[in-house]
């Protein structure tokens, strides 16, 4: 297993880089689509993984996306509505 790939920012503002882990040896992607608007999401704010949850929860018609995670910033525009718990 190769070295950890952040995807988010670091406490120095310092921001992962996505595509080196897209193309890592042994990834398989479920859903183009959802990475791809995960990657756009991802390159204007907020983190990876929290992108591509919603991005997967959207493609399954989720109309709403529960998590205790208070930095998720949701999509503009489409996608569910964020309620943060906890």
């Amino acid at each position: 297993m190769g070295p950890a790939i952040p995807l988010s920012s670091d406490s120095h503002g310092n921001r992962g880089r996505p595509f080196d882990a897209v193309r890592a040896a042994g990834v398989t992607i479920t859903s183009a689509e959802a990475v791809a608007n995960a990657l756009s999401a991802f390159a204007r704010q907020g983190d990876f993984a929290d992108h591509l949850h919603l991005a997967l929860a959207a493609e399954q018609g989720a109309t709403a996306f529960v998590t205790f995670g208070r930095t998720v910033v949701a999509s503009s525009g489409s996608g569910p509505t964020v309620e943060v718990i906890g």
